[in-house]
């Protein structure tokens, strides 16, 4: 009987021992330290060469589905997407090169539109990393699935004015009222996997509130070896 009290009361320390270490600064710091670097890792990106991706966007009425392959050296992408809003289908095709876009009209022929400020090649988002990741780190939870990082948010009614000011700034016809972000990084390479968001937002004119929501799959990470290009485009590069 004597053991048995000695047993109990000997694991009934060592679980307060393991609660005091698990709550402590040290564990706290230690947890901070390895978000830290998991951050500082994915946010890189030196080695991200290539990608496809396959996104679908939705709001209350619209649907969009598009693929995407860029690659980096040399700074091209092609997009295909389909809409539907209602009974409206629309579909749309272009290449973007360096900054310059080439945009497939309904006949069938290629336009060369205005060029674009700043590079084309992204990742992690189409929204790019600057405005979801980098900006709003913080807010982030991080934990390992499997070979995976998952990143998530969920704003709240503590932290969404702060969220809404970093994204939005102060004036803004969109109200952001409640945003949830999920990112998946391969653990070993920190490469991006997959995404998804959902925003629900305040129109002020209109007084309408939406939900938009987006995801992403990411696949042959590294292995695009190029880009064949219409001839039309081709040539029109050569001009140049």
């Amino acid at each position: 009987m004597k053991r048995k009290i000695l047993l109990g009361l000997g694991l009934l320390v060592c679980l307060m021992a393991c609660g005091q270490v698990e709550n402590s600064p040290f564990s706290k710091d230690h947890e901070s330290q390895n978000q830290e670097k998991i951050f500082s890792r994915i946010k890189e990106e030196r080695d991200l060469r290539s990608y496809c991706l396959e996104t679908k966007t939705q709001g209350d009425s619209y649907e969009m589905i598009s693929q995407i392959e860029a690659m980096k050296e040399p700074n091209i992408s092609h997009i295909q997407w389909e809409s539907q809003e209602g009974d409206k289908i629309k579909k749309g095709e272009e290449f973007r090169l360096d900054d310059s876009i080439f945009h497939k009209k309904t006949d069938g022929s290629w336009e060369k539109r205005p060029p674009m400020k700043g590079s084309q090649f992204k990742a992690k988002t189409e929204l790019n990393t600057k405005t979801l990741l980098r900006p709003l780190e913080r807010f982030y939870q991080v934990k390992e699935e499997g070979d995976a990082y998952i990143l998530t948010l969920a704003s709240g009614d503590e932290n969404i004015q702060e969220i809404k000011t970093i994204l939005q700034g102060k004036e803004s016809f969109d109200e952001l009222m409640s945003l949830k972000v999920t990112f998946s990084f391969d653990k070993k390479t920190g490469f991006p996997l997959s995404y998804d968001w959902e925003a629900q937002v305040h129109n002020k004119e209109s007084k309408e509130e939406r939900t938009i929501q987006q995801k992403g799959q990411y696949s042959r990470v590294n292995e695009l070896e190029g880009l064949e290009l219409p001839d039309e485009i081709k040539e029109e590069i050569i001009k140049e």
